[in-house]
């Protein structure tokens, strides 16, 4: 949420929509926006894919910022995962030309997951933030 926060801080007439599936997330990210005085974020509670496959029309957004989501490390448990093929496949779709996808992980082996999933999905090329 503080990432949110500080993007709608910083571009005042973007509109940003955060989604998150934890209560206490969004409740960190309502009381944020309050304090700061923002009117050009929303916040939606519940399942990002969801959101995309079911309410999003194709070519919508500009970017999608994936940061540090819940990297579930049990193999049984990677269809949780945010970052998934069908996910990137979706969040594609809803990309305008020349949109931006940013993800950031603190967990290795997920960092290691998405760039897996991503060389597998993805025509644009994968880097570190630093001009790949």
């Amino acid at each position: 949420g503080e990432a949110l926060i500080e993007m709608a801080q910083a571009r005042p007439d973007t509109n940003f929509v955060g989604v998150e599936w934890y209560k206490g997330g969004v409740g960190s990210l309502l009381i944020g926006i309050q304090e700061h005085g923002l009117s050009n974020v929303r916040v939606i509670r519940g399942d990002a894919f969801v959101l995309l496959t079911r309410h999003l029309p194709t070519e919508c957004l500009d970017e999608v910022c994936i940061f540090f989501p819940d990297p579930w490390p049990k193999e049984a448990d990677e269809d949780r995962r945010i970052v998934r093929t069908e996910v990137i496949r979706q969040i594609a779709a809803c990309m305008r030309p020349g949109g931006l996808l940013h993800l950031a992980t603190d967990v290795e082996a997920y960092a290691q997951w998405i760039n897996q999933v991503m060389q597998e999905e993805l025509v644009a090329p994968v880097g570190s933030g630093e001009g790949s």
